[in-house]
């Protein structure tokens, strides 16, 4: 009996990215209106990592790179890391940070709620600015899915 595994990458999975910016910040703050997120066109931040079978190495891009994007016939696709910019002014405080993804087979409804991971503080750089980095364990996307043409 051949494992799951071994099916699923005999047949053909596509995670095709559609317009969805993987990277909602959800900021716990005391006043909403005193954070913002750096988006600086990708050159820093945010950004996730990622890697897909056929992949030689990890790449690493800014979230709205996806937008779009069609990764071809794979069997995994894993999510391994993702840093988010953000700064405080006038009294504001971020407490924190969230990955937020979804997961559906094209031609189906997309679902109303995300998966969330929550994304831990990693540097303090003076001035209110910090880096939120690192959501834990990797996140196996194709994990558990029958082969087919997926959204992200």
């Amino acid at each position: 009996m051949k494992s799951f595994f071994t099916m699923l990458m005999k047949k053909q999975i596509a995670v095709l990215f559609t317009g969805l910016l993987l990277f909602w910040m959800s900021i716990n703050a005391v006043n909403a209106q005193n954070y913002g997120i750096r988006d600086d066109g990708g050159v820093n931040l945010p950004t996730v990592t990622y890697w897909y079978t056929g992949a030689t190495v990890d790449s690493t891009v800014q979230g709205a790179a996806f937008d779009g994007t069609d990764f071809g016939v794979v069997s995994a696709f894993i999510f391994k890391d993702a840093d988010i910019k953000t700064w405080k002014s006038d009294g504001g405080d971020v407490t924190g940070a969230q990955f937020n993804y979804k997961v559906w087979e094209k031609g189906e409804t997309e679902p109303a709620s995300y998966t969330v991971r929550n994304i831990g503080w990693s540097v303090d750089e003076g001035c209110g600015n910090q880096i939120w980095g690192s959501f834990g364990d990797q996140i196996d996307v194709a994990s558990g899915l029958v082969a087919g043409t997926y959204n992200v």
